[in-house]
């Protein structure tokens, strides 16, 4: 296993709690606009694994349930979606309303 490539804002050295490790990229973006420390980031093949203080588990399971709440109101109207936008408009469609 290759080694991690540590963050410049590593000062987590000697926690006893593991990181939280994630591939996800929009919850990795989320994680580190909220404040969220990354410790490091190491290679999976095609894609890159985020460490994170083990606080940002707490976050993440909110990130998650958030995001599984909005699939699930959007698939119940009939579509499928990813995406605010898609459920609430781009805010120049809702400047004409």
């Amino acid at each position: 296993m290759s080694t991690i490539c540590r963050s410049s804002e590593l000062e987590v050295a000697g926690s006893a709690a593991p990181p939280f490790i994630t591939t996800d990229l929009d919850l990795a973006a989320y994680l580190k606009t909220i404040g969220r420390r990354l410790i490091g980031t190491q290679p999976q093949g095609r894609f890159v694994t985020f460490h994170f203080e083990p606080s940002a588990g707490t976050a993440a399971q909110m990130y998650l349930t958030i995001r599984s709440d909005v699939r699930l109101i959007a698939a119940t109207n009939g579509q499928l979606t990813t995406g605010w936008a898609d459920l609430f408009g781009s805010p120049e469609s809702s400047r004409s309303r």
